[in-house]
């Protein structure tokens, strides 16, 4: 069968042609599940872990019900020039579906986990938040509650998005997912008429890079670009491929250029 992946992870392939319709292709499929039932561990997530105050701070937002195990290979190129730490407040593998969290659910926890770290942290640094797919979502609309709600005390520098679907399209069809987006918000949140957009809309200038994925599965270009030309840098790559053996020197290094720049 010309389209018959193959899977890492053993079951995925079945389940992903059993869960597929006409309106959700099965590459896309596949990934999702991939990182669904993703166990890898990560020891990235402590916040009182030893930090070099001479660095900046980096938090890593994974993508929508994945842990932090597969961004390891990013923080450690990323460690010469930040600390990087990860959320562990977040819900991941099928407690994310389970759970039926929403984005901003998830973008509540995301700022109760910067709360716990400003009350460690004692040099005053902002934390800057890099989101690969849904992340960066939740950091928009975790940076937009930070100032509507908490007047801004939670420190939020700068926001780098990989392969996020920053705006809605109707060509999108990620949000009606069989199965899981009956189940969970944060997929549903993804739907072209969902008040999410309209919500973050106002923080697109605040993106200081975007990350683009020119053969991503899930989003087409056009949903992933939401600033000039000179805040986004696109790849030849899938909705993963930032992470993979071809592309994660250039990724890092664009992170790092960007984490450099002044604001």
């Amino acid at each position: 069968m010309k389209n018959k992946p193959s899977d890492h992870i053993k079951g995925v392939g079945r389940l992903a042609y059993l869960t597929t319709r006409r309106t959700f292709p099965v590459g896309a499929t596949r990934h999702f599940l991939q990182t669904v039932f993703s166990d890898k561990k990560s020891d990235i997530y402590d916040p009182e872990k030893a930090r070099d105050e001479m660095k900046e701070n980096v938090v890593i937002l994974p993508g929508f019900a994945s842990d932090a195990g597969p961004y390891e290979g990013l923080a450690d190129r990323l460690k010469n020039v930040a600390n990087v730490y990860a959320p562990n407040t977040l819900p991941r593998g099928l407690k994310a579906v389970l759970s039926r969290m929403s984005i901003e659910d998830q973008a509540k926890l995301l700022l109760e986990y910067l709360e716990k770290f400003e009350a460690i942290d004692r040099t005053g640094k902002k934390m800057n938040l890099v989101g690969h797919s849904n992340g960066g979502l939740m950091a928009l609309l975790a940076l937009k509650m930070s100032e509507e709600t908490y007047n801004s005390r939670h420190k939020i520098g700068k926001i780098i998005t990989m392969a996020s679907g920053l705006r809605p399209s109707e060509d999108n069809h990620f949000g009606f997912i069989p199965g899981v987006s009956q189940w969970s918000r944060a997929i549903r949140d993804l739907r072209h008429d969902s008040p999410l957009f309209p919500a973050i809309e106002p923080y697109y200038d605040r993106v200081s890079l975007s990350l683009v994925s020119t053969k991503d599965e899930l989003f087409s270009p056009e949903m992933m670009h939401v600033g000039d030309e000179d805040r986004a840098k696109f790849y030849n790559a899938g909705h993963f491929g930032f992470f993979g053996r071809k592309h994660i020197k250039r990724t890092a290094t664009d992170i790092q250029d960007t984490l450099k720049e002044e604001e």
